[in-house]
């Protein structure tokens, strides 16, 4: 019998229907017409994945699917109880399922819930109310250090910066500097004194953007912003 061949569009997502076969080591399905052949079509929102509190400022949402920049970048998409407002919203350069939002100043020990509107999927389906709780909290670490003494400076930096703070006992500390994307840039143990401790980082290699320094003890962990321009 004849075999049935298309010629596929560029960037356009099918749905495959056919027989499944195991030819020359590998699984193929054998088109039989056109009808086997049919554009996908997604009716569904983008739904939220997951919200967390990175620090006392940031937000970041993940939706279940790659979201429209435009709609996603739109501050006016989003409202968080407790008064805070929505400063900006940054689409992820790479995750595009990934929104960065600043915020203003959460307090520790607080939980939220967001509410999503009309952030729209790459098919233009849009959500609707879609909310989220998620809580800002720095208790476990603060046993540890003075989180509300911790001075990251210059930030945003071209290059060199310094993260001062107090450490309440001689204690271990993970340090580690996070890429927007999640990729551990550096990831240093420390052994802090009691009392104030420094810690020098470089940027000059990295691109320009928004990275994260985040910092771990036995009893929590906290999460900073830092901008590279």
């Amino acid at each position: 019998s004849s075999i049935y061949t298309y010629d596929p569009t560029e960037s356009v997502r099918y749905t495959i229907t056919g027989p499944l076969n195991f030819n020359f080591d590998e699984f193929k399905i054998e088109l039989r017409n056109d009808n086997d052949v049919n554009v996908y079509s997604d009716c569904s929102a983008p739904e939220i994945s997951e919200v967390t509190a990175s620090d006392a400022t940031t937000v970041i949402v993940y939706f279940n699917e790659e979201v429209n920049e435009n709609t996603a970048e739109n501050t006016a998409n989003y409202s968080i109880t407790g008064d805070i407002t929505i400063e900006s919203a940054s689409l992820h350069l790479l995750n595009k399922s990934k929104i960065v939002l600043s915020v203003s100043e959460m307090t520790d020990g607080t939980n939220y819930t967001i509410t999503i509107s009309d952030v729209e999927d790459l098919n233009g389906n849009s959500i609707q109310d879609g909310t989220a709780d998620f809580s800002y909290n720095t208790d476990g670490i603060n046993e540890m250090i003075e989180v509300s003494n911790i001075n990251l400076y210059p930030n945003p930096t071209s290059g060199k910066t310094s993260l001062v703070f107090n450490a309440k006992k001689q204690h271990q500390m993970n340090v580690s500097l996070i890429s927007i994307d999640g990729k551990i840039i550096t990831n240093t143990t420390y052994i802090l004194q009691k009392g104030e401790n420094r810690v020098d980082f470089n940027l000059s290699s990295l691109e320009k953007g928004i990275y994260f320094i985040k910092l771990k003890t036995p009893s929590g962990e906290k999460l900073l912003k830092i901008v590279k321009n």
